[in-house]
């Protein structure tokens, strides 16, 4: 089963900060048990409203996540 995701271009990347932006990944995460069959991506409209340091800070975040490290879960509701 594959998992498709967005991360939110009407909420978390145009009014949210870079932290809050990795926060969105790590829900992701927390929900597909580590990215397992996640396929995690913006909508193919990211506006001028969009920060671009929001989308490299989740990027590079996902990028330097070690899936061997262990990881408590730290969402339990929707961000």
């Amino acid at each position: 089963m594959i998992f498709f995701a967005g991360l939110s271009v009407s909420r978390t990347l145009p009014l949210g900060t870079a932290d809050d932006a990795c926060d969105e990944v790590d829900y992701f995460l927390d929900f597909t048990d580590g990215g397992k069959g996640l396929c995690l991506f913006t909508s193919n409209v990211t506006g001028l409203e969009v920060p671009p340091e929001n989308v490299v800070a989740a990027y590079r975040h996902l990028r330097n996540w070690d899936p061997a490290q262990a990881r408590a879960m730290k969402w339990t509701a929707w961000p």
